[in-house]
């Protein structure tokens, strides 16, 4: 039989565990909404930009950023 102070560890260490499953899935989520932000980003670039300004735009991070 388990004692109170196993229980208790165990308990903790899912709440623990399942915190940080939230905090991964809320780390892919963003990502998700970053990635999505950066093709739309790149989309309207190529409509009025030149490639090459684009894939520079793209090295150096802008995508991302606005």
């Amino acid at each position: 039989m388990e004692t109170k102070a196993q229980l208790d560890q165990f308990i903790t260490g899912k709440i623990t565990w399942n915190r940080s499953a939230i905090g991964l899935l809320t780390e892919a989520v963003e990502m998700d909404v970053a990635l999505t932000r950066s093709k739309h980003n790149i989309a309207e670039w190529c409509s009025y930009l030149p490639r090459d300004c684009v894939s520079a735009m793209i090295a150096r991070g802008w995508d991302l950023s606005t």
